[in-house]
């Protein structure tokens, strides 16, 4: 891994793909502009930003404010707005929103929807199944999955299948899979 203070030709360092650890951004910071981003292939891969600045002090970094012609909506199972600072379900809107999964209209149905506050037609919005809600200062705060889905290394990881084939085993008749971490946050599966 990179360390601060050994790359003086760098300029700034951007997190994404999984949950960035707050201190990993201290580590950096004195050295570059340090970013924590979100956003998943279907939104055109980033969709916050986050800048990290020196006196943050949550102990949970935001994956940030939306990025320019990024619409994003916290909704309730209604697809209602829920009010500030409410977990529920975030949406991504916006031109950069992908149409669909190739050959999966079953999921495609699921999880791309007409954007229903988009003042354009035709636009969608990407039903994320990311659990978050907005802050007192407009970033955007990721809580979880609604899924049972994990990303490790920037994967996106869906326990159940594993579970299916570990049950294809003689020498399981049941199964359950878990992702865990260990002490410097490197997450691995347990089964």
């Amino acid at each position: 891994m990179l360390s601060p203070g050994h790359y003086g030709h760098l300029k700034r360092v951007i997190a994404g793909g999984e949950g960035c650890p707050v201190q990993l951004a201290k580590e950096w910071e004195p050295f570059v502009q340090f970013f924590n981003k979100y956003g998943p292939t279907e939104a055109t891969i980033t969709a916050t930003e986050f800048a990290f600045y020196t006196s943050f002090h949550n102990s949970i970094l935001p994956i940030g404010k939306p990025n320019s012609n990024t619409p994003l909506y916290v909704l309730d199972k209604e697809r209602r707005l829920v009010p500030r600072f409410v977990a529920n379900e975030l949406y991504i809107g916006g031109i950069q929103v992908v149409w669909g999964y190739l050959n999966n209209a079953e999921l495609t149905e699921d999880r791309f929807l007409p954007d229903l506050f988009s003042k354009e037609t035709g636009y969608r919005m990407y039903r994320s199944v990311d659990l978050v809600r907005w802050l007192p200062d407009g970033n955007v705060e990721f809580l979880g999955r609604l899924d049972d889905q994990v990303k490790i290394r920037g994967y996106r990881i869906e326990l159940g299948e594993i579970e299916n084939v570990l049950r294809q085993s003689k020498s399981f008749s049941q199964g359950v899979v878990l992702a865990k971490a260990d002490l410097e946050v490197n997450k691995f599966f347990v089964g």
